[in-house]
């Protein structure tokens, strides 16, 4: 094959490009500044071939080698920081397509090119299957083939400085997930601090709001005084509620003590409340934990037929009792359903009703000390001796 194109040849599909490219990038590897030339490595078994190389990289900024042997070639490029290979497949096709193919899939960036006398469509196919970027025709043509390696050279640092960006954009992608698990960890660290808080902060104010209710009523041996304060006190923690404190009589039966009308028609209040004392704390009486009536199905299985009282109302009801367990009074708060009692509620009436039963136990304990047998309250407290003659009911409404 001659300089001069022969009609009937093939051109390569590869080649109008590449020639554009290296016309492009052929002034930018003249020799100039201290950046490292680009390294190419060429494996051609034909001496004239590699001196036609030769020449045609002196005056680039190019470095080149050459090998004859495949396995010199291979270790070479294992050796080398080399930018481009140039693998002619004229005599060992296979091996020659296995080097490039094995070059453009490994992830050191690397440009390959091919090299073959009497090119055809084929052997373009051939190249770009192998992922070859050229094929250069031979006997090679000294200008084109300096545009085609300048070319290659300038496709190489292309190729390599996306490399480097793509590593970076690992090394920071790297570096920013483990930030994020530091965050997310000291996130965890913080929302368990946060947790922790919030816990001793809701036992703080639960022992604030005991302390408060405590020290308003820790004087008060009145019974009538400590209802109201009781009553007002728990007002100021459920909101806008009817309530009821049911207290024992001497024959075991309750009565109402005192009571608080929300929302109630007065001409029927008195009556619905006395009426719920034949039914509440009989229910209640014995019961330690708070207990939240907010459906019809929960009224019916708590009060049964007497359910239809309280229909459309949340209801929540408990027992007061002294250390040694008896039971003081019954307290029962409800409004209507659409304005329910949240949890925070309940757990204010717990702390409410703690503070309530020592206190009225205190004023038990006092009155039954301080009266003959024959009047005593209704209630039986600490070691005093039981007797159940001559008790009377007692009670009042607020």
């Amino acid at each position: 094959m001659s300089d001069e194109k022969k009609p009937s040849e093939q051109p390569s599909p590869l080649r109008a490009n590449a020639s554009q490219d290296g016309k492009r990038a052929l002034a930018g590897y003249l020799p100039s500044g201290s950046a490292r030339p680009a390294r190419i490595l060429c494996y051609e078994e034909d001496a004239r071939s590699r001196k036609r190389l030769r020449d045609a990289a002196s005056g680039l900024k190019i470095t080149l080698d050459s090998t004859g042997s495949t396995e010199e070639f291979s270790k070479a490029i294992g050796d080398g920081d080399y930018d481009v290979a140039l693998i002619s497949i004229d005599r060992h096709e296979a091996e020659a397509v296995r080097l490039a193919t094995e070059l453009t899939s490994a992830e050191q960036p690397i440009c390959v090119l091919l090299t073959v006398r009497k090119p055809t469509v084929d052997h373009g196919v051939l190249a770009m299957r192998c992922g070859a970027v050229d094929l250069i025709a031979k006997p090679f043509d000294l200008d084109e083939l300096r545009e085609r390696l300048a070319s290659a050279a300038e496709r190489a640092q292309s190729m390599r400085q996306q490399a480097r960006r793509i590593a970076r954009l690992k090394r920071i992608c790297r570096r920013l997930n483990k930030q994020r698990q530091q965050v997310n960890n000291q996130v965890d660290v913080l929302c368990g601090d946060l947790v922790n808080a919030y816990q001793q902060l809701a036992e703080q104010v639960d022992s604030a709001s005991v302390d408060q209710l405590a020290m308003s009523i820790e004087s008060e041996l009145d019974v009538e005084s400590l209802l109201r304060k009781t009553l007002e006190h728990m007002l100021t923690k459920t909101g806008p509620t009817n309530a009821a404190v049911y207290l024992p009589g001497n024959s075991g039966d309750f009565s109402l003590g005192a009571y608080v009308n929300y929302d109630l028609p007065k001409d029927t209040a008195d009556t619905l409340l006395d009426h719920l004392a034949d039914i509440v704390p009989s229910r209640f009486r014995d019961e330690r934990s708070i207990v939240a009536l907010d459906s019809e199905a929960k009224l019916v299985e708590h009060l049964d037929d007497n359910a239809s009282w309280l229909s459309g109302s949340s209801v929540i009801a408990t027992g007061c009792h002294s250390h040694d367990g008896d039971c003081l009074a019954v307290l029962v708060v409800f409004r209507d359903r659409n304005d329910p009692f949240s949890e925070a509620v309940s757990a204010e009436l717990r702390t409410l009703r703690d503070a309530f039963s020592r206190q009225l136990a205190k004023v038990v304990r006092v009155h039954n000390r301080a009266t003959p047998k024959a009047e005593w309250l209704g209630f039986d407290i600490g070691d005093e001796p039981e007797e159940d003659e001559g008790m009377t009911d007692w009670g009042w409404a607020a």
